[in-house]
């Protein structure tokens, strides 16, 4: 290919891509969707299972409705050269659209959403492993009593990643420590809190 096509096409790719975006999106949506759809599902799936149950149950419909339309998103902004796939980028705004979505209902009505979240709750998620231990603990109060167990670095630590959504990499600049050191301060945080609340739930 000659210096001067490969200087034209370099000037209109862009809007050649774009235009076949706009195309596609604009005639065949609903079958771009049906192709991703068991993809997207599972996005929701695996975020639904971070939440609690009944904020889980309320919200699923429209966290797939927000996932479809972030999806949607995603094509009109995919960059063909960068990606191949679109997937890869529109996995990264799906999820990162749910979290925003989960944020924006606990900051602007908490109450109506579920009115017992405490920090200790977020950690309850983490470290509840059977459906019947539920039923053993009274959420809130015993929950922020097991919390005592932990050192305040420690509990803030867990509290970072668990209800702010930071990675062990964040939360180590912060602290100054290495990636492993938080990962084993989490796992020893979460078998100190299993242990108080099996205690407290036999009283």
């Amino acid at each position: 290919m000659s210096e001067k096509v490969l200087k034209v096409w370099a000037e209109i790719k862009e809007g050649v891509f774009n235009s076949a975006k706009v195309y596609l999106l604009k005639n065949y949506c609903e079958d771009i969707l049906a192709a991703y759809r068991l993809k997207i599902n599972y996005v929701v799936s695996q975020y639904l299972r971070h939440l609690p149950s009944h904020v889980a149950q309320l919200e699923k419909d429209d966290l797939k409705e927000i996932a479809q339309l972030e999806f949607i998103e995603s094509l009109k902004l995919w960059n063909v050269e960068k990606y191949e796939s679109p997937w890869p980028f529109a996995h990264e705004k799906i999820k990162g659209a749910m979290k925003d979505y989960i944020r924006y209902i606990t900051k602007s009505n908490p109450a109506s959403f579920y009115d017992w979240v405490t920090e200790a709750s977020y950690l309850y998620l983490v470290i509840r492993k059977d459906e019947g231990f539920e039923d053993k603990v009274e959420k809130g109060v015993q929950l922020s009593n097991a919390m005592k167990v932990l050192s305040e670095r420690d509990r803030n630590i867990v509290i970072a990643h668990i209800k702010d959504d930071l990675s062990f990499k964040e939360i180590a600049k912060i602290y100054k420590l290495s990636e492993s050191q938080i990962s084993r301060i989490m796992k020893a945080a979460v078998e100190k809190l299993k242990k108080a609340l099996q205690t407290v739930s036999q009283l």
